[in-house]
């Protein structure tokens, strides 16, 4: 395209599939430039699903296999006098010399020879994205022919999936400990299904010491049952931890005592923890195994991402960590811990995100962080300002709903026992503003929650003190503009006029203030899912 090799390979792989695959059709130079590009990665979009390319994939595998196949037995069936006609030349023949990362081998449904007429045809440095296996399959006796499968995609993976139920044989566990050791060079992930009974299981002495598997930065337990019973096992997969950056828990019944303790003795580079995070079902992680989780980090975390609520245990934990603390993503904590929670939230330095979990992937989203209005506004009891708080020109992103907040009964001038009047609401309001002018940096900014009636508790007009935000500069995001908010024309006018930079408006439901913004602006008014 560029006819400089160096940019377009910077350019190509930003494209997705189908914008290469026309790119391909533009020219025979184009053709020649973008096919390397196009089949370089077979693997498909996502790591754990099968997308449409990778079923037009498997059936090219299947129908070129079964065609070599049925060309094989008419050649056996000929005379041997006789010519044979070569074979004709097909897509995998053609490209599959290209091909240098490949789906998951399982997806490939078929019989195990499929997948060897794969492997003869790909680079011979090809990696593989994902693989999932039970441990036990690493034992196979050689003449398996997922024997020569597994052997083939053990050190090529960048993704391994294990297993381990039951009662393994202590030679499979010693077998993958060495596949650790000695030949998973491009291995990234490590996820993890592990139930061993309540009794001993040996791994077998190893001809060398354990080394660390220099490649592997993510540790992922998907679901485990933990008993001593099994205490050699989890002291030599730790050891083989050095490298790990991040480590997730879905799901950990038993004791996460063992846990902590490895992560402290054996991941020196651990900074980032995730719980609960894609399983619907959070098993066994509750406070005070929040809390010990949380305490295991040597380096001091710089991202926590919770599907649980906080409790005392986990938030006495989290304030060790506001020094390094970058990204905090929780579902919230108790009320009476929403204080201690601010001023955790008031002391990290580094903190540039504050949301809700699955901000940018929920349709909209509708799980988001609460505070005490008294905990954020966080008042000076001298100056009766703000207090300065040390992210103040650190935080880009910003969701929560501020809890607490009176809601206006009355209108001004009734008198009425029982009921805020709305002056106080507007004042309390006004504080909230207040706070918020003070992150100078902010670039997404959500008061509230799409579905749930605490959300309506902060509005977002210009008399209750929106206007004091005309110095976020920065601001690309706002949301949720939702009923109730007192969001009208003037409103998006006024931030139209004083944010610059602003993209998107989320959550909008008054149809003449769409209309306005849509025919004035290119902002979007649509979009629950952008992270621009």
């Amino acid at each position: 395209m560029l006819d400089i090799t160096e940019l377009d390979d910077m350019i190509y792989p930003q494209l997705r599939r189908h914008d290469l695959a026309q790119c391909a059709l533009v020219s025979k130079k184009w053709h020649s430039l973008v096919i390397p590009h196009l089949w370089r990665d077979v693997s498909g979009e996502s790591t754990y699903s099968i997308d449409c390319t990778m079923w037009a994939f498997f059936r090219m595998i299947r129908e070129d296999y079964n065609a070599e196949k049925r060309y094989q037995e008419l050649q056996d069936g000929e005379q041997s006098t006789q010519a044979r006609s070569p074979l004709p030349l097909s897509a995998l023949s053609k490209y599959g010399h290209l091909i240098r990362v490949l789906p998951d081998p399982n997806q490939i449904s078929g019989p195990p020879e499929m997948l060897q007429h794969l492997l003869r045809h790909c680079h011979p440095d090809v990696q593989v994205k994902y693989f999932r296996m039970s441990i036990e399959a690493i034992d196979h006796e050689s003449d398996n022919p997922w024997k020569e499968i597994v052997d083939f995609t053990l050190p090529r993976v960048r993704v391994l999936y294990i297993d381990i139920n039951g009662t393994p044989r202590s030679s499979s566990i010693s077998k993958w400990m060495d596949v650790l050791d000695r030949r998973s060079v491009v291995l990234e992930r490590l996820r993890l299904n592990v139930r061993i009974p309540n009794m001993e299981t040996k791994v077998e002495p190893m001809e060398h010491e354990p080394k660390t598997c220099t490649s592997l930065r993510e540790l992922l337990f998907y679901r485990v049952e933990y008993n001593t019973g099994a205490e050699e096992f989890w002291s030599s997969l730790f050891r083989r931890c050095g490298r790990v950056e991040k480590l997730q828990v879905e799901s950990w019944i038993g004791s996460v005592q063992r846990l902590a303790q490895g992560m402290l003795a054996y991941m020196p580079d651990l900074n980032e923890i995730s719980l609960g995070h894609g399983n619907d079902e959070v098993i066994g992680l509750d406070d005070a195994a929040v809390g010990t989780l949380l305490s295991g980090s040597r380096k001091g975390w710089k991202v926590v991402r919770s599907r649980l609520y906080f409790g005392r245990a986990a938030i006495d934990a989290l304030s060790k960590h506001t020094s390094t603390l970058e990204l905090l993503d929780i579902w919230g904590c108790d009320a009476t811990l929403s204080r201690r929670l601010g001023q955790v939230l008031s002391s990290c330095g580094n903190l540039h995100s504050l949301l809700s979990t699955d901000y940018d992937k929920c349709d909209p989203p509708h799980f988001c962080a609460r505070i005490d209005y008294k905990a954020f506004i966080d008042l000076d009891p001298n100056t009766g300002a703000p207090k300065p708080w040390e992210c103040e020109g650190t935080l880009k992103k910003l969701r929560v709903i501020i809890t607490g907040i009176p809601h206006s009964d009355l209108e001004e001038g009734d008198n009425v026992e029982g009921a805020y009047p709305t002056g106080e609401r507007r004042e309390i309001q006004g504080r909230v503003y207040d706070r918020l002018a003070r992150f100078i940096n902010l670039e997404t900014l959500c008061l509230g929650d799409h579905w749930s009636q605490e959300s309506q508790d902060m509005d977002m007009s210009l008399r209750s003190g929106l206007g004091k935000l005309s110095g976020l500069k920065k601001l690309r995001k706002i949301g949720e503009c939702g009923p109730g908010r007192g969001v009208g024309i003037k409103e998006v006018q006024w931030m139209v006029a004083n944010w610059p930079s602003l993209r998107v408006v989320r959550g909008l439901e008054r149809d003449e203030v769409r209309a306005w913004l849509e025919k004035n602006t290119d902002i979007d008014t649509l979009n629950y899912s952008s992270d621009s």
